[in-house]
């Protein structure tokens, strides 16, 4: 039986989306239709350095700018300078695309890191022998000009096929330079299609299966050799048949319930996203250090899952209810912790405050699910 699935349609305000479901529970929405997909690298101009927050403003496209810290750059830039760079962040309200000249080049295996010399290995491959036979193998590639991060998928690999690999994004980053060099600013140089690489990445989940009913997209993607199947049902609309809407009508609600009957309150301001967890119409009873800890480790587990589904990100202050217990206060930081290490985006909690607020922090990349629905 399949447990994962990715759902693609434009029944929901005639967006493409990617409605991704892991062991039959909804993971995340993705947005499918983005013209200028993160990932993108172009030879831009330097429009404007603002050294007063040390960012460079650059043009990618003759009317598309993108913001570059001074921090991502591989050495100083000037106004009309040509510049490599990568979108690393989408475009979000009147924020321009956030860019980086320490691109990133992606295989199956590998990882080329241009600006991090560094060999990292993914902490999922938890076997240490194979850990060290990685890092020894991928050790021959430094340079001083880009290192590699050894994905997951790598330690189910044939070592020959991870060092195929390397070889073919060392001739694709070396190509990229040459090309860069000689040609002229605003130009788009590396655009790999993002959905045909989001659904191979999907694909690399066992028990895993790709449904659409949007014919454009079922051909975009099967010029890529990858398996999608066509729903020709017309009686059953996957809208219907997987509760999409049911699904966004979660995601974008303020609050959200818990099975135990307790709820959570999730508003957003300018500076950060606020969330707090209630009790509700659960009965606390005559135990309520044990009451609260059960509604407080419930929370746990929907803000992890709500911050990836609405693809909220920077910082997230949680009010938890109270808890006198240390042991249980050490149990949900473990528990928290645990959870968002399987998000798709970097994202960590930092702790509680003095005050005895839960802080997370959500790497930025693409647009939050209600800021895409708006489109």
């Amino acid at each position: 039986m399949t447990l994962n699935r990715l759902v693609v349609t434009k029944a929901i305000n005639d967006h493409l989306l990617g409605f991704e479901f892991r062991n039959d529970e909804l993971y995340r929405i993705k947005d499918l239709a983005s013209t200028i997909p993160i990932g993108s690298i172009y030879c831009g101009q330097v429009h404007s350095v603002a050294k007063n927050i040390n960012a460079a403003f650059v043009y990618i496209q003759d009317d598309v700018k993108g913001f570059l810290p001074l921090s991502e750059t591989m050495g100083n830039v000037k106004i009309g300078d040509k510049v490599l760079v990568q979108i690393n962040v989408d475009k979000m309200k009147t924020k321009e695309f956030g860019l980086t000249s320490k691109f990133q080049l992606k295989s199956p295996s590998l990882i080329l890191t241009v600006g991090n010399v560094e060999i990292g290995i993914s902490k999922k491959i938890s076997d240490k022998h194979r850990r060290e036979e990685l890092k020894e193998l991928m050790t021959r590639y430094k340079n001083r000009e880009f290192g590699f991060i050894v994905r997951t998928r790598a330690k189910s690999m044939d070592n020959a096929a991870i060092m195929a690999d390397a070889a073919s994004l060392i001739e694709r980053y070396t190509k990229l330079v040459m090309k860069f060099k000689h040609i002229a600013p605003k130009t788009l140089l590396y655009n790999t299609n993002s959905n045909a690489a989001y659904c191979q990445e999907f694909l690399s989940y066992e028990d895993s299966k790709i449904i659409t009913d949007d014919r454009e997209f079922f051909n975009e993607i099967s010029k890529y050799n990858i398996l999608c199947e066509f729903n020709k049902l017309t009686n059953v609309s996957l809208l219907n048949q997987y509760s999409l809407q049911k699904n966004i009508n979660n995601a974008i609600n303020t609050n959200v319930w818990l099975d135990c009957g307790g709820y959570l309150v999730i508003e957003h301001t300018e500076a950060m996203t606020v969330i707090d967890v209630n009790t509700g119409k659960y009965n606390v009873g005559r135990d309520r250090e044990k009451a609260i800890f059960k509604v407080n480790k419930e929370a746990c587990y929907e803000i992890a899952k709500q911050l990836r589904i609405r693809n909220i990100s920077g910082m997230v202050i949680v009010d938890f209810i109270n808890m006198e217990n240390k042991e249980h206060i050490l149990e949900l930081k473990t528990y928290i912790k645990e959870l968002l290490d399987h998000d798709y985006v970097k994202a960590s909690f930092a702790g509680f405050s003095n005050l005895g607020l839960g802080e997370i922090t959500r790497k930025k990349e693409e647009s939050p699910l209600k800021e895409i629905l708006e489109k």
